[in-house]
């Protein structure tokens, strides 16, 4: 029995759906534990960059200007928003899976425990 539930978790880990759940949040999570994690920036133009949080070196929360910066070895990510002291939190335990940026026009339509993201800003070192 055991080989069996080990199996089926092995294929869905194979396959990276452990939760079986759609991707449509702003903040996507890993649903367990893996590896090698990849957090992937959607900026508002389309464009998306994906780093390793491997590289990520250190990461700095200013609560007055509500401003997250990521220094990775390669490269330099600033995220602006509000609320962003729970995304910070998560980044220490390289949750996110994927931080899209929205236009700060939407930012009343998001709840009040959730971080919004305004800005993204990739810098390569």
């Amino acid at each position: 029995m055991m080989g069996q539930d080990r199996k089926s978790t092995f294929d869905r880990m194979r396959e990276n759906d452990l939760s079986g759940k759609q991707e449509s949040e702003q903040v996507e999570n890993y649903p367990g534990g893996s590896h090698s994690r990849n957090v992937l920036f959607i900026l508002p133009d389309g464009n998306e960059k994906f780093l390793n949080y491997g590289f990520l070196i250190s990461a700095d929360y200013n609560k007055n200007d509500d401003c997250i910066v990521l220094e990775f070895t390669t490269h330099t990510v600033t995220i602006k928003g509000s609320n962003l002291s729970v995304l910070y939190r998560e980044l220490f335990e390289h949750i996110p899976k994927i931080i899209t940026s929205t236009e700060e026009r939407y930012n009343d339509l998001e709840e009040d425990d959730k971080s919004v993201i305004n800005s993204i800003e990739i810098m390569a070192k």
